[in-house]
């Protein structure tokens, strides 16, 4: 049997630099106090975003054919008030709004048999995991024949391979001839207390949060593992140029992993890689 799990992560609805489908209905009031509903104009880092999301999400359905979906989004579908300079708008209504438009073309598509969305940082759900259950709250609702969750950390089997997910994890690399180091180690001590612990450790480790795509791979006696660092569907503003030390790439899109009768066959990365420099010549 063969089956297909799609990886989104770090969507960031909300955030003038994130995902934004551009369909999504908001709410003003006009002079007589009636609801009005309108769709905001998207930036055009909202506009490149949402191109390769549909991009990527219809080659992953090709890549699927007749087979089904397993979607994770592993934390942070909204961005919170905590920088609200770079929000589309300050109300927390309309960011639970935005991320679940993100995301209705996929829980209504019958290839999707599951979602699940993960519980990330709480500056960013506006604490408790308060956006993310609304939103999986809200697109269940919705789509009634659809299993969709809202989890904190979640250890799932589908087809017959084991998952662990949660959004915070292991550091990418603080230099890049490091990258992967600390993945790995994540990875083979998880790997390890499993094993002591009498348990078969898990086909998968999937973590968030740090919007650098890492993919590492580790064998521990007869079990193999892959760890995974998801890329993020959002772009580099201003509180992150300065945490980040002035990092000028970043790798957007969504992982597909190809899974036959319980084994990894395959890693599909639908990404792209910007330099976010400013690039110019002056001559004299």
């Amino acid at each position: 049997m063969r089956t297909i799990i799609a990886i989104v992560s770090d969507s960031h609805g909300g955030y003038r630099y994130g995902l934004m489908n551009p369909d999504v209905v908001l709410f003003d009031e006009d002079r007589e106090g009636n609801p009005v509903p309108f769709r905001p104009r998207p930036t055009a880092t909202q506009e490149y975003l949402w191109n390769l999301f549909t991009e990527s999400t219809q080659k992953i359905l090709e890549l699927a054919g007749r087979d089904k979906i397993l979607l994770l989004h592993n934390g942070d579908e909204t961005h919170g008030n905590g920088h609200a300079n770079e929000l589309v708008t300050t109300r927390i209504a309309d960011q639970v709004l935005i991320a679940a438009s993100n995301f209705k073309s996929w829980i209504t598509n019958p290839k999707v048999v599951a979602a699940r969305f993960t519980i990330g940082t709480p500056v960013h759900n506006f604490k408790e995991g308060s956006s993310t259950l609304l939103v999986a709250d809200m697109l269940a609702k919705e789509h009634k024949k659809h299993d969709v969750r809202a989890v904190n950390h979640g250890l799932l089997t589908f087809n017959q391979f084991s998952i662990d997910y949660a959004h915070h994890g292991p550091q990418p690399g603080s230099r890049e001839w490091l990258k992967g180091n600390v993945a790995r180690f994540y990875l083979r001590d998880l790997m390890i207390r499993e094993i002591v612990a009498g348990n078969r450790p898990p086909d998968l480790v999937l973590r968030g949060h740090y919007h650098e795509p890492v993919i590492e791979q580790v064998r521990v006696g007869e079990h193999v593992s892959t760890i995974i660092i998801a890329p993020a569907m959002a772009i580099i503003g201003e509180y992150a140029r300065k945490v980040t030390q002035s990092r000028h790439q970043v790798t957007n899109g969504i992982i597909a992993l190809e899974v036959v009768d319980g084994k990894l066959l395959d890693i599909h990365q639908f990404t792209n890689t910007l330099d976010l420099r400013t690039k110019e010549e002056i001559k004299c």
